[in-house]
């Protein structure tokens, strides 16, 4: 899961949160509080986006999530199109 705020400049040095559910029992697919809902932090990034600008009015935008799975690892990753952040997380 992605988690990330709408809003026209960012507030958060590192807007991005990329979740992972860590507990199958509970019931609620979105999580109001992570702990509780049993989702772990992967990665936050990328670090630099406070008080910068984020989304722009009446402009669509793609999320591209992917994943690289290799023998003991994996690799995730998150992109905007057109670009949001100065940098990918």
């Amino acid at each position: 899961m992605v988690m990330l705020p709408i809003i026209n400049t960012f507030t958060n040095d590192t807007p991005l949160d990329i979740r992972v559910r860590t507990n199958m029992n509970y019931d609620a697919m979105l999580p109001i509080r992570s702990e509780v809902c049993g989702y772990s932090q992967l990665g936050a990034g990328p670090a630099g986006q406070s008080n910068k600008t984020a989304w722009a009015a009446a402009t669509p935008y793609t999320l591209t999530y992917s994943v690289a799975r290799y023998t003991n690892s994996a690799v995730i990753s998150v992109t905007f199109s057109p670009a949001v952040l100065s940098a990918a997380l």
